[in-house]
Formats: C-alpha cells, structure tokens, sequence
C-alpha cells in the first residue's frame, strides 16, 4: 500500500469515524487524529504544522481536505443540515476505491466509507447553498439567490466595471484565402517571420480580393450583423493587430488580420443585469459557504496522537 494511501487511513480512524453519534455529544466536539506529537492544537495551528513537517505539502494538503470535510460533515449533523445523499452511491463508489487499493481491515473498509460519503455530504451540501448548481436552470438555488439580488446591488456592480461590459462593435479586417493547409501553415511561417499582411494576400491568396486596394480587404463587419458569415463572424473574434492562426472553412483556410476595432459598452438590460446577479449570488454563496466552514473549524479541536508514524517525517 503506499505510504500515503496507509497515512490517510490512519489519519481517518481516529477522526470520529467510528462512533460520530459520542463525538457530536461532547462538549468540544473533538475530532482525533494521528500524527506527530503535539498535545492539541485549532485547526489552523494544525494545518501550520502539517505544512511545516511535509515539505512538499501534498500530503499535508490531502489530509487538511480530510480533516476540513469530516468537521464539516459532524457542524451539519449537529445543525440538522446534513442533506440527503444516496446510500448506493457512496456504497458504489466506495467499493470502487476499495478495488483500487491492496487489502484493507474492516475497520480500514469503514474509514474509506466514512471519508467517501464526507465528500458526498459536502458535494450535495453546496448543490443545496447553489454553489454547484448550473445557471441555465430557474429553478436552482443558484437562480433563487440571483433573483433576490437588489436592483441597486446590480447597478452599482455595473458602474463599478464598465471595462467587463465593453463588446467589439465593429472591426476593418483582411484575410487569405488558400486551398491546403500545408500552405496555409507556409504562410504563417512568413508572416510571424515579419512579412507584411497585405503581401503574403497579394502573393498567396487565390480569393479573388487579393486585387482590391487593401489587399484580400475583408471591409467594416459589424457584430450582431446576421447576415455574416461564418468567416466574418471568426473575424470579429480575432485580437487586434495580431496574425491569426490558419481557420479551416470546409475546402479552404483563412488568415486573419484585424487592422481596427471599435468598442461599446453594454447596456444594463436584461441579460446584462441577470449576469450581474449570477456573478453576485455567486459570490454571496462562496462567502457564506466559507463562513458556515469557518464556524466548524472554530467550534473543532484537534487532538494528536503519538502512536503512529514512528519513524516518519510526520513523526518527531
């Protein structure tokens, strides 16, 4: 078994797994955990130390996310907020970690399942709060949260960021057009090695505005223009003043080459504000996600063990 695959099963037994009902009973709410010597320690003052004694901090990492979803998972049973998960599922999934590890004690068997069914019970908690939820739907938690967000709040974002609402309005383009794209790969080369744009048209491109006075001039193409096409419209996606990479169009490959663009800023209509209001409740969500965790690190103690890991770097 490897090392830390042993270290995480340690770890979990002595966290309140096997009798979660007695450790909710006292008054500390005490979660135990083997590691190196120290006689007890806030969460914080233990997550210090782990970051000290494993340099790498990748298992010091793990073991914090263990350690974080098994405080959350006993403050949402003591505040009858555990919500439902699928017994089946964890069951699933458990057995198929299990597949993947050598043989484990019973014991062993039931902290795996205890440290699966924490991150269920964590997974479906903030599906709960909206965290998770996908914002097409109306009907999640998420859109609730957004549609409670005041007119104001909204107005306020949006004159705040002007700069995340600017849209290109409309740009003066050129491109090529050539038959393959090993041609098309030829002239990118040249292009990126400093030959003009309005050269490598008049000397590849077989479109026939290769002859226009601004070589394979593509004019003024508006954005919202529906009568673009699909070229025009990867046009309007290309930064200014930069050589595209070679775009395929069924037979043939473009380059591009945006000479000027013109910007507007987006009204505060509909889609824009309900934006706002997602990108707001989400962050009211996360905040209250991070207080409702904070609150369980606070009310937790760690106790350490001095039983396990002689001989390790977790071990003095």
């Amino acid at each position: 078994m490897q090392l830390w695959v042993l270290w995480i099963c340690l770890c979990l037994s002595t966290l309140g797994y096997a009798d979660v009902d007695k450790t909710l009973k006292q008054p500390a709410w005490v979660a135990m955990v083997n590691t190196w010597p120290l006689p007890s320690a806030s969460f914080n003052a233990f997550s210090s130390a782990l970051q000290t004694a494993d340099a790498s901090n990748t298992r010091a990492s793990v073991l914090r996310g263990v350690i974080s979803r098994r405080i959350l998972a006993q403050y949402l049973a003591r505040e009858h907020l555990t919500p439902a998960v699928n017994p089946q599922k964890i069951t699933r999934l458990t057995q198929a970690m299990l597949a993947r590890l050598p043989a484990l004690s019973a014991s062993q068997q039931q902290v795996i399942h205890t440290l699966v069914k924490d991150q269920q019970i964590q997974q479906h908690y903030l599906q709960d709060i909206g965290a998770l939820n996908a914002i097409h739907s109306a009907k999640t938690a998420l859109m609730r949260v957004a549609k409670s967000i005041p007119q104001a709040e909204v107005a306020r974002y949006y004159a705040a960021h002007p700069e995340r609402f600017k849209q290109i309005d409309s740009i003066q383009a050129q491109h090529i057009q050539l038959h393959n794209q090993a041609t098309a790969d030829l002239v990118y080369q040249h292009l990126q090695s400093g030959l003009p744009f309005s050269q490598a048209v008049a000397r590849w491109s077989e479109a026939e505005d290769k002859t226009l006075p601004v070589p394979g001039d593509l004019g003024t193409l508006q954005n919202g223009d529906v009568k673009l096409t699909l070229m025009q419209k990867i046009a309007l996606l290309q930064p200014l003043k930069q050589i595209s990479r070679p775009y395929r169009a069924r037979h043939t490959w473009h380059l591009y080459w945006v000479r000027a663009q013109t910007h507007k800023i987006l009204a505060l209509d509909g889609s824009v504000g309900l934006n706002i209001r997602i990108l707001l409740a989400q962050q009211q969500i996360r905040q209250a996600y991070l207080s409702t965790l904070q609150n369980a690190i606070q009310a937790a103690k760690i106790q350490l063990n001095t039983q396990h890991f002689k001989g390790t770097l977790f071990h003095e």
